[in-house]
């Protein structure tokens, strides 16, 4: 790591090209849909060619989305993320559901995405 940034991720502006991987863990709960892709889509701008974005989060698998007033977070259904995933100008390359999870809890699942073919 050659440095650090401290920043909310509304106003951190990365360089183009700078990143292989970006990882956001149990940040975009807390994000409103637009928030979301627009952070996604600044993310898309940053990563270096076959860089990949990372989205790991709690994703409701039956019914709706969930909104939890005691950290005003949201569970987004799957559905949702897949929208604002193409929203924002990507892909999703591999999916996986976290493993040794809890029951009675919401799921988690983790997204690798890439940019979209520019076609």
């Amino acid at each position: 790591v050659d440095r650090f940034v401290c920043a909310t991720l509304q106003k951190f502006e990365p360089e183009p090209q700078r990143y292989d991987v970006v990882w956001l863990q149990w940040v975009v709960l807390h994000l409103t849909d637009s928030d979301f892709i627009e952070v996604l889509a600044k993310f898309r701008q940053c990563l270096k060619p076959g860089g990949v974005i990372c989205v790991k989060d709690n994703v409701v698998l039956k019914g709706g989305w969930e909104v939890d007033r005691t950290d005003n977070s949201i569970a987004r259904t799957d559905k949702q993320y897949q929208a604002l995933f193409k929203k924002a100008g990507l892909r999703v390359v591999l999916e996986k559901r976290q493993t040794k999870w809890p029951s009675g809890v919401i799921p988690v699942k983790m997204f690798a995405l890439k940019p979209m073919s520019r076609s």
